[in-house]
């Protein structure tokens, strides 16, 4: 027995370790609900015929299995659709398995109702989710020692319940806390991700995605013939709204900065957040004259908006733009940046608040 049971706890442990490492390899934003669900659904109800068809020996009497978990793992992570389909494809695998008899039929119709009942179960509100999955075990252990009273006797059903329920509970709550953990794990993983990619304070791309656009743009953009143009944008005198105002409106108008350079640059450029108050606005396959124009549409719009503080008192302010552009003001792509940021030079140099061409 002893041997049986290590093996169904190591086969159940390495399914969530596999799927957990799979799953947090991936953007959660690459799947779709109802592609998670059916991943869940199917990877739940194969492990449920394998632990089905390796079942636990009691006695000479007695076999049980864990196959009811995997539902309850469906249930939990994927919602009704997951414990059905699982519940589902174990019905099939126990009449492919063990052939076609009362017994078979009465165990799949069982395993299939485990499946719709802990589905909906899934969609009640719960305490938390270690009482939701010991409810959803225990509701499926009975509805399994119905299933083998009605196919025994009574005595027998206790006899099985007893040994099924003394290993399912604490391997379902050891299952819980496993699967709670690799959650945690994998959102941790794409926290550091996105960390990794976006500025922290505005959501925007950061330097390093800056970095990146630039070296693909000069191994692919350049191949193609297209032209760039490269923003290099300073709020003016931001020190000082930091030692007027604080850090903590300091922070605000860098984030409603970052949305006036979204919304004012076309919906395929790139915005970034290089550091402190300055920004950067790549706009792609675009000529110098459109660059100027939306260079200059973003300024005008900074130099309109009132900047809402944490107090709800408004400020304004102003900021400059260098610009640059390959091939126009330079062919020479390495010295792109370099251009840009010379020419925002000039334009705090010649009183801040507007656009300079290097």
């Amino acid at each position: 027995m002893m041997k049986d049971l290590v093996f169904h706890a190591s086969l159940i442990i390495s399914y969530l370790f596999i799927v957990g490492f799979l799953v947090g390899r991936r953007d959660k934003k690459q799947y779709s609900p109802l592609l998670k669900q059916v991943f869940i659904g199917n990877g739940t109800g194969l492990m449920g015929i394998v632990l089905m068809y390796y079942s636990i020996h009691i006695s000479n009497d007695i076999i049980i299995d864990l196959r009811h978990l995997f539902i309850v793992i469906a249930a939990l992570f994927g919602g009704p659709i997951s414990a059905i389909w699982a519940g589902a494809i174990i019905a099939i695998g126990r009449m492919l398995l063990f052939g076609v008899s009362e017994a078979a039929i009465v165990a799949s119709i069982n395993i299939l109702l485990v499946g719709i009942v802990l589905g909906a179960m899934s969609k009640w509100r719960w305490k938390n989710i270690y009482v939701e999955g010991f409810m959803m075990n225990v509701t499926a252990l009975f509805m399994i020692f119905l299933t083998i009273y009605y196919l025994s006797d009574l005595s027998y059903a206790l006899k099985v319940m007893a040994y099924h329920s003394s290993i399912s509970i604490p391997v379902g709550l050891l299952i819980i806390a496993l699967s709670l953990y690799l959650n945690r794990y994998n959102e941790m993983v794409q926290n550091m991700k996105k960390e990794n990619k976006m500025d922290y304070l505005t959501g925007l791309n950061n330097v390093r995605q800056f970095d990146l656009a630039m070296n693909q743009f000069k191994t692919e953009g350049i191949a193609k013939g297209e032209r760039l143009s490269v923003l290099f944008i300073d709020i003016d005198f931001f020190k000082k709204v930091n030692d007027t105002y604080g850090h903590a409106a300091g922070d605000e108008v860098l984030k409603q900065l970052a949305i006036i350079l979204q919304e004012n640059a076309r919906s395929f450029d790139q915005v970034y957040r290089n550091g402190g108050e300055e920004f950067s606005v790549l706009l792609l396959d675009c000529p110098l004259f459109q660059a100027k124009e939306i260079a200059e549409k973003i300024r005008l719009a900074v130099e309109r908006t009132p900047f809402i503080l944490p107090d709800q008192s408004s400020i304004f302010i102003t900021i400059s733009i260098g610009l640059s552009n390959y091939p126009e003001t330079t062919t020479n792509i390495d010295y792109l940046i370099k251009q840009a940021d010379e020419a925002l030079y000039e334009a705090k140099q010649a009183g801040r608040n507007q656009v300079c061409v290097s």
